[in-house]
């Protein structure tokens, strides 16, 4: 998934973005689909 070695922003991007997920999933399982 990584093109560049050194790629922090697209990193942080996606790490972010899969928090986000996990957060909307875990704070409602069945609310946020």
């Amino acid at each position: 998934m990584n093109r560049k070695p050194n790629t922090g922003g697209a990193r942080r991007r996606t790490l972010r973005v899969i928090a986000g997920a996990a957060l909307a999933l875990a704070a409602g399982p069945g609310v946020g689909a």
